[in-house]
This record gives structure tokens, C-alpha cells and sequence, in this order.
């Protein structure tokens, strides 16, 4: 149910490996030897790093129910609908990512509440530095560990702030490129040919969309260093050489406009659009530069100092954040820097030394509603949405989540005692594992298609019985197991098998095959060489000539070659 492997299935050139998807699994059959309360496992898988875990980190392991799954090339509204699916699919029953593109065909699911969904998920993020589980057993191979990943992480740190540098000095040395993209893209009525636009002059399209904004934004403020531009880029391409003595003269006159800028674009008469832009272009990389030579600090001259704001204060076209520099980067470049990302991730998901993390989700600093996207194309947002629970199981009174991202009240919204659904899905599930046939035929779906349950007063009966006996799983198993029905024999009754064929009303015993590992691990077992004493840690190769003997739980799932 929680697709667990050690990899991410096909996500071109990373690391495929999972460093850390152990502990969720560790984490799993820890909470299934202590019987944790099926609530309380269900809102740490969630939600953990919501809840007060006080100095034992280790819950935070549970949240790789929601980060091990498959990566899809990395497209996130692709991870983000495969969460939603885990989440209500898994635990509810509910076939909510069938409500991506329009509304539910069947199950009373608008796409809105799928939107709701993702707003909640959208609006996590997964920390780049896993938080640790502890640091009372480390491993001894640690120092050795240690060592290695600085020295990998100092490469990968020194060449991406290079590369860096590179890219701003390309933003900050071509203003003027970028305004004459963005003039030129502004008569373009369509997004994709504005676009098409900037990548033909090698310029990044999003930057080009800044610089559209700003210049709009600059046009009606009368912002006095792009005084000049926008007269300049008023004129009629046509008519340019037969008005730009008028321009000329009107900006000399003009005690607005900024004088260095007047001084560089008015030195000799503009012949076109493009001359003006290069002298914008030089006029900033010469200020770049004289920043630079006073170590980035403030220019003590007022004009220089204003002119250098426009390239390094943020929010500015010529500084984007630094996380988005990774989508300036030339395809060498791009290749380079996941080369030594792959090094550093490799390192955590095969040396023994490094210590155990949790494969976390963390909540955005500042969460954001989600937005419907019209036939699920996330290019065509339509009607914001806010982060709530399902109107199905909610109700129409529901009230929005308020805390964060919303994850921790999903959590309990699902694991209430008051939700139909969740203790219900469970009990079938369990269900299914001790018989080879569950109560309703779709485990994972309780919608509208579904079959009913064929004992449905059995159904309701142990849900409600499981949730009062405070959601214990050891509990619920020693009630079936010790129950008339389940030790029944496997034997043939024909006047039982002429009434109910298929065995649905359980009177005899379904013969079943063993699961892949349990028959593994009872070959083992049976020649004496099973392995039960070394428990936890990292995945094992089992299938390969030198296999380990270890129990097949240990055993290292790989997604595209299962």
C-alpha cells in the first residue's frame, strides 16, 4: 500500500537510490512490534515533523509514506497526485486522484477537493539536509563518512558558485538584451511565442517575463533610470531614425531622467532600438563591475549606487533567487553539477558509516491555497481553492485548515474516530491477509462501483470494536485469529460448496500460497542458514550470486526491475 522501494524508478541523471528509505521500513516493523495505535501511525506517516516528538526523532522516519514513492522525471504535480492517491487511496479507500481533470465520474469528488488536496501537499517541501534520527549509535565507519562527504560537498559547493557567478554576470552584463527581448516579446499576443522568443536569443524566458513586468510596472512610475527606454521604445520601429532627434532632445531637457544613463544613451544619436539597448548593456556591466571592485559593498556615489540597486537588490530581474539559477545553467553546465550531486547522494546510500535520516517533509514557510488546474493542465490555473478535508466525509460545514500546510489536521481528519472510511479500509485489508479474500472485493476503492461487503455487519462491527479497543492491531489480530471461523479446516463440504461455490460466507478455510518473502524466508529457515539476528539498516542484496541470508524484508527493492 505505501509502494515502498529502494529507488525513485527513472529520473535521468541523479542518483536512483533512495539513501535513506530504510528507516521508513525499519520504522514500519518497529511500529507493528509495538503495536503503536493504527491513529497514531497513521498521523506520524503524515504528519510527524507536526507533533511534539520531544528527544526521539525517530517518528520522523514515517513520513517516507509520503516521499518513497516514484519520481516521475521529477514533474511535482506528478509526485504531488500520487501523495493524494497513497494518502486517501490507501488509507480511505477513496479514488480521489480520479477528480485531476474533472470532476469524479462516480464518487461524489469534485476536482476542487482534489485541488484542496494539493494545495496541502504543494505547500510541503522536502529539506535538502535529511534531519538525523538520533546520534546516540552512530555508526563506527562515521569519521570516515563524514570525511568523504565534505570533501565531495566542497567540489560540488565550489563549482556550482562558479557557475554561479557565471550566471548573474550574464543577467547583469546583458540588461540590455533582455529589454529589447522583452519590448519585442510584449507584441507577441501569444505566451508560447514570447517564449520561443527569448530561447532564440539565448535569453531564459522567465526573465524576459520579469523584465516584461517590471518595465510596466517602472512605465507607470516614471522610474527615472528607464525614462530613456521607454521613450526610445515608444517610437515605431519604422519611424525610428526620422523621431529620435525629437526623443533626444526631449530626454536632455528631461530632469528626471537619470544622468548616467542620459550621459551613456545620449553620448552620440541612437539609430535604433538595438543601439540604445547596448548602451544599457554597457552602462550596467560597467557598474557591475565597479561594484565588484569595491567588493559588492554600497557605491558611495548616489547615481552609481542606484543604478547598481537595479542589478542587486532582490526581487529584481538581474537577481533571481539562488535556487532558480540551477534553470540558467548551460546543459554542461546542468550535467555537471548532477554528476556531483549523484557523487555526494551515492556516498549517503552506500557507506556504511552514515548515520540513519529520515526521508522528512517539511511545511513552506508560507503555505499557499490551492488552485484548480482547468483539465488538470497546470498552464490553465482556474478558481483558488482553500486546504480542507473532503466535503464527502466533512461535511458542507467544513472549516479550512489553519495550521501550516494543513497536513497535520488531513492527518487527523483521516485517523477520527468520527470517519467512516478508515478504520473500515483497514479491517478489510487485515482481512484479506488471513483468509485470501477480503470483505469487499476493492480494497483500495469503497466507491459507489465498488461491490458491497458481503458480511457488511461483520465489516462495521470489528471497525467499530477496533477503533473502541483504542486502534491496536495486535489486538484486532487475536480477535480473528482466534476465532471459530478462522480455524476452520481447508476441507471439501459439497453440500456447502453446491450453496455458496466460491466460499464467500467463509465455511471452510481458503487455501492460500505463501507471499514471495515469507516462502523465502521459510526455504531459509528450513536449511538453517536464515539470518535473524541482524535486524534494520540498509537494504540487502538478495538476489544476486553472493545473496545475503537475511530475512526477505531486507531485501533491496529496486522499482524498474521489481
Amino acid at each position: 500500500m505505501a509502494r515502498y522501494a529502494d529507488t525513485k524508478g527513472y529520473v535521468f541523471e541523479e542518483e536512483r537510490r533512495y539513501p535513506y528509505a530504510y528507516t521508513y521500513r525499519d520504522y514500519v516493523i518497529r511500529s507493528f512490534n509495538e503495536d503503536l495505535p493504527f491513529n497514531r501511525f497513521i498521523i506520524e506517516q503524515i504528519a510527524a515533523d507536526q507533533l511534539d516528538l520531544g528527544g526521539d526523532k525517530r517518528a520522523l522516519a514515517a513520513l517516507g509514506y509520503l516521499t518513497l514513492g516514484r519520481r516521475f522525471l521529477n514533474n511535482q504535480n506528478d509526485i504531488i497526485d500520487d501523495r493524494i492517491d497513497v494518502v486517501s487511496r490507501g488509507l480511505m479507500g477513496l479514488t480521489v486522484t480520479c477528480a485531476r481533470c474533472h470532476d469524479h465520474k462516480f464518487d461524489p469528488i469534485p476536482t476542487k477537493d482534489y485541488y484542496s488536496l494539493h494545495g496541502v501537499f504543494a505547500s510541503s517541501h522536502e529539506p535538502g539536509e535529511k534531519p538525523l534520527l538520533g546520534t546516540n549509535s552512530l555508526p563506527k565507519e562515521y569519521p570516515q563518512y563524514v570525511e568523504e562527504r565534505d570533501k565531495r560537498q566542497k567540489e560540488l559547493d565550489t563549482f556550482k558558485s562558479e557557475k554561479q557567478a557565471e550566471v548573474f554576470d550574464k543577467l547583469r552584463h546583458h540588461v540590455g538584451d533582455y529589454l529589447l527581448a522583452a519590448h519585442d516579446a510584449s507584441k507577441l499576443p501569444e505566451k508560447g511565442k514570447q517564449e520561443g522568443l527569448a530561447r532564440e536569443r539565448k535569453l531564459d524566458p522567465t526573465v524576459v517575463q520579469r523584465w516584461m513586468d517590471k518595465l510596466k510596472e517602472w512605465q507607470t512610475a516614471s522610474n527615472s533610470i528607464f525614462i530613456a527606454w521607454t521613450a526610445f521604445a515608444a517610437v515605431p520601429t519604422n519611424q525610428f531614425v526620422d523621431e529620435v532627434k525629437t526623443v533626444v532632445d526631449e530626454l536632455k531637457s528631461n530632469s528626471r531622467a537619470h544622468p548616467l544613463v542620459k550621459q551613456a544613451v545620449l553620448a552620440t544619436t541612437p539609430t535604433s532600438l538595438k543601439v540604445v539597448a547596448d548602451h544599457y548593456s554597457k552602462l550596467f556591466a560597467d557598474i557591475d563591475r565597479k561594484s565588484k571592485t569595491a567588493g559588492g559593498s554600497v557605491l558611495t556615489n548616489a547615481d552609481e549606487e542606484s543604478l547598481r540597486q537595479v542589478l542587486y537588490v532582490d526581487g529584481m530581474p538581474a537577481n533571481p533567487p539562488i535556487d532558480e539559477l540551477t534553470r540558467l545553467y548551460d546543459v554542461p553546465t546542468a550535467q555537471k553539477v548532477r554528476a556531483l550531486q549523484r557523487k555526494l547522494d551515492e556516498l549517503d546510500a552506500t557507506h556504511e558509516g552514515a548515520p540513519p535520516r529520515a526521508m522528512a517533509l517539511f511545511d513552506n514557510d508560507k503555505p499557499q491555497s490551492g488552485r484548480v488546474f482547468k483539465r488538470g493542465n497546470p498552464s490553465n490555473p482556474g478558481p483558488e481553492v482553500p486546504r480542507q478535508f473532503l466535503e464527502l466525509i466533512a461535511g458542507p460545514d467544513r472549516k479550512p485548515f489553519q495550521k501550516g500546510s494543513g497536513r497535520l489536521e488531513l492527518a487527523q481528519s483521516i485517523a477520527s474516530p468520527t470517519n467512516p472510511l478508515t478504520a473500515r479500509v483497514l479491517i478489510n485489508r487485515v482481512w484479506l491477509h488471513h483468509f485470501g479474500q477480503p470483505l469487499v472485493s476493492t480494497p483500495s476503492d469503497f466507491g459507489v462501483r465498488a461491490d458491497p461487503p458481503t458480511h457488511p455487519e461483520l465489516l462495521d462491527y470489528l471497525a467499530a470494536k477496533f477503533v473502541a479497543s483504542g486502534w491496536s492491531l495486535k489486538t484486532l489480530h487475536r480477535w480473528i485469529m482466534l476465532s471459530s471461523t478462522y480455524q476452520q479446516r481447508s476441507d471439501d463440504n459439497p453440500k456447502f460448496a453446491a450453496i455458496d461455490p466460491s466460499n464467500q460466507l467463509l465455511w471452510r478455510m481458503n487455501r492460500r500460497r505463501l507471499d514471495f518473502e515469507a516462502m523465502r524466508d521459510t526455504m531459509l529457515a528450513m536449511a538453517g542458514k536464515l539470518d535473524v539476528a541482524t535486524t534494520g539498516g540498509h537494504a540487502v542484496d538478495i538476489v544476486g550470486t553472493n545473496y545475503s541470508a537475511r530475512r526477505t524484508v531486507y531485501g533491496f527493492i529496486d522499482r524498474q526491475n521489481l
